[in-house]
């Protein structure tokens, strides 16, 4: 069918179109005028519709959406293979756009510029298909997209956009998401949803403030890489679902931002490095085997870290850092909990309930705290402080237990109270005004106090 076009005085009126062949190349403009599809004259700018049906192989739509244009719509629709589809959005206001491709290795780009509480929309069915979405200087826009199939791509950009979100969803394997934010984007929100194995996931924030990013990965093998710096109050949550995923976190010069991980499964592994003040890590990890590297290099910050079941193991590190503290919870067997952590009034918080569970604990500075418990047996817990004014209170209860604290420094305090059989403590203290107190119940206990 050929496009019907009206004419008066020179000016379009309506404007539809259908291709049934191959290589068809229909480029489409929605005028700052009053058109629909049925020809009906409306108010100027206002109520116009687009529609475009594509079906074949090779096609080609370029259909534009320009400024001044209210409570208008476009949408696109291809069948077929190797479809390409161009939409823009510019100056729109309570506008859409809608883009479906049914098929394979097609590709769609679309542009929101300067819009107001628009939503661009893309649905694609099938195998390789790609999707690219910019938002720019807009302000409560909405970006959707849903891929179904396998290797599947979808990257978006959103740049001085205020209170604007992006939604993508992929249902398959191999797919594959980027995002990017930057140049003072506030208040705006990336909601990822991945199904099934070997899918990928990067996140690129700059500049950006109040920004929010949910992401959930469920399936195997998938990968998460988020890169975040100059940020403020920020929010970060990672879900991961079955085993041998990964997540990785980068957040430099971020300010009152948080972090949070939940891994369930097993073989897992997260990486987290976050810079700054104010900041927040929490990790949650269910199941075994798995990994976790923590650094934050961070002011008056928090983490916050729970592992249950076996085999699981911990490295955290507090660098250069005052006021911040550390809590870690391991629920289960041979788990082993290994901390750095360096700065001025900071403390570390460990608990680990089962058997043949390992802390190792290192604290540099002054007036620093540590405090763990070990319920279960064959566990093994070793502290070395360094520093002035240092406190340190451990607890085993079980048999076969293993302590070792080192201190160094002024005003030191140590208190160790072991309930079980077996239980072996060796302390040393050195420089003055320290204090030791020692409680062993149950038989065959050791102790070794120097001081």
């Amino acid at each position: 069918m050929n496009p019907y076009i009206n004419l008066i005085a020179g000016v379009i009126i309506s404007l539809s179109a259908t291709a049934l062949a191959d290589d068809i190349s229909i480029p489409q403009t929605q005028l700052e005028l009053n058109n629909n599809l049925n020809g009906k004259q409306l108010e100027l700018r206002i109520n116009n519709a687009i529609e475009n049906i594509q079906i074949g192989q090779n096609n080609r739509a370029n259909i534009k959406q320009n400024s001044e244009t209210i409570d208008s719509s476009i949408q696109s629709t291809q069948i077929g293979l190797k479809n390409q589809s161009k939409i823009s959005q510019t100056g729109a206001t309570s506008s859409s756009i809608l883009n479906q491709q049914f098929g394979s290795a097609n590709k769609v780009f679309s542009s929101q510029n300067i819009s107001l509480t628009s939503t661009i929309t893309i649905l694609q069915m099938g195998n390789k298909n790609s999707s690219k979405v910019i938002q720019n200087s807009g302000k409560d826009n909405i970006i959707e997209n849903i891929q179904e199939g396998g290797d599947n791509v979808f990257i978006a950009k959103q740049e001085s956009s205020i209170s604007s979100t992006i939604t993508a969803h992929q249902y398959g394997n191999q797919h594959k998401i980027t995002v990017r934010e930057a140049e003072t984007t506030s208040s705006s929100a990336t909601y990822i949803l991945q199904y099934n194995k070997e899918n990928f996931s990067s996140i690129n924030l700059a500049d950006v403030n109040n920004s929010r990013i949910e992401i959930l990965q469920d399936g195997s093998k998938n990968l998460t890489k988020i890169s975040q710096s100059l940020s403020a109050n920020s929010r970060t949550k990672i879900q991961q679902f079955e085993i041998s995923n990964y997540a990785q976190i980068n957040q430099d010069k971020s300010f009152f931002s948080s972090i949070t991980l939940l891994q369930r499964g097993e073989a897992n592994r997260a990486s987290v490095v976050q810079a700054g003040t104010y900041n927040a890590i929490e990790l949650y990890q269910g199941g075994k085997d798995s990994y976790a590297f923590l650094e934050q290099d961070s002011d008056q910050s928090t983490m916050d870290i729970q592992q249950f079941r076996s085999g699981n193991q911990i490295t955290a590190s507090q660098l250069t850092t005052e006021l911040s503290t550390l809590e870690s919870s391991q629920f289960g067997s041979n788990n082993i909990f290994t901390v750095n952590q360096r700065g001025l009034y900071i403390n570390i918080s460990n608990e680990q309930i089962g058997k043949k569970n390992i802390t190792e604990i290192e604290q540099t500075g002054e007036y620093l705290s540590i405090f763990t418990h070990q319920a279960g047996s064959d566990n093994i817990a070793n502290f070395v402080q360094t520093g002035e004014d240092l406190s340190i209170s451990a607890s085993q209860i079980g048999d076969r237990n293993d302590l070792s604290i080192i201190q160094k420094g002024i005003s030191n305090y140590i208190e160790s109270i072991q309930i079980g059989n077996k239980n072996r403590q060796e302390i040393v203290q050195s420089s003055q005004n320290n204090y030791i107190a020692v409680t062993q119940v149950g038989q065959g206990n050791t102790s070794v106090i120097w001081q």
